[in-house]
């Protein structure tokens, strides 16, 4: 993080800031083997291909940058404006990511990359015992990226006992979605039913004679998802003009007023755009 003041003259002066920090951390290492890989799960997922656990890599970065500028125009009028960008990120894989255990287990997903470079497949189970869950089937190197950029001016003018103040607020953000924790490696859930008892007439008794883990042993799959990633970006802006006025009617009592109109818009898709306008007034109190 830096900042840097500088006045030009008695008129006109300036600072910028910016700032960044990179937040990198292993995560969700409760399942089997922990975090434990035989390589790198950062920098070489793809090598562990003897890793079934649920471990993720993850990585968030921040990026602000503020500009401010501050002008005398006249001894009564002068102008204060913020231009702002504000960029954060967020992306990862499981730690065995890019193995293609698609292939390697024949796992019958679609053969794109998407489904190959993914995680190991969720494998869960459930009835009467439980057991640990394996994988994290995410996206390789999926993210969320948010951007915002903003535009902040007000005018102050000093007439009389009059202060009156104009300005205008703005704000335009993007949110980038790129796969951040699709499941495109495939779920797969196993329960006792498909190791279930039978009745004397050849009915099935349900999962509480059956057994989870042997239904896996068996390949049973009790039922099966997997996730189509979609990439789209969510767009939204803010705009408000307003004007302040504080009337000072004595030395101890001042009347102030102020009137905005606040506009709103919201994209989620390039087919579908919400808009409203909300008008504000606010009478002296």
């Amino acid at each position: 993080m830096f900042r840097i003041d500088h006045t030009f003259n008695d008129k006109w002066s300036a600072s910028f800031t910016y700032f960044q920090n990179h937040r990198p951390r292993t995560a969700h290492c409760g399942g089997p083997k922990g975090c434990n890989t035989a390589n790198d799960g950062e920098t070489d997922p793809e090598a562990n291909d003897t890793y079934p656990g649920q471990g993720f890599y993850q990585f968030i970065t921040n990026h602000f940058m503020h500009l401010q500028i501050s002008t005398v125009i006249k001894p009564n009028l002068f102008n204060h404006a913020t231009i702002a960008y504000d960029r954060w990120v967020m992306d990862g894989h499981q730690l065995s990511s890019g193995v293609s255990w698609n292939e390697k287990l024949g796992l019958g997903l679609p053969t794109e990359p998407a489904f190959n470079k993914a995680g190991f497949p969720s494998i869960n189970f459930s009835g009467l015992v439980g057991y640990t869950t394996y994988g994290t089937p995410w996206y390789a190197d999926g993210g969320d990226i948010n951007n915002r950029y903003q535009f902040y001016d007000d005018l102050t003018w000093i007439v009389g006992k009059h202060t009156l103040k104009f300005g205008v607020q703005t704000e335009y953000h993007t949110h980038l979605q790129t796969g951040w924790a699709v499941g495109t490696g495939g779920t797969f859930n196993f329960s006792g039913n498909e190791t279930a008892g039978l009745s004397g007439s050849g009915v099935p008794l349900g999962a509480t004679t059956g057994d989870a883990f042997a239904s896996f042993l068996l390949g049973q799959v009790d039922n099966a998802n997997f996730t189509i990633p979609t990439f789209y970006m969510p767009k939204f802006y803010y705009a408000s003009p307003w004007v302040n006025d504080s009337y000072k009617v004595t030395p101890h009592l001042t009347s102030p007023w102020s009137w905005a109109c606040v506009s709103i818009g919201i994209r989620d898709s390039p087919s579908n755009i919400t808009a409203f306008r909300l008008f504000r007034q606010l009478l002296p109190r």
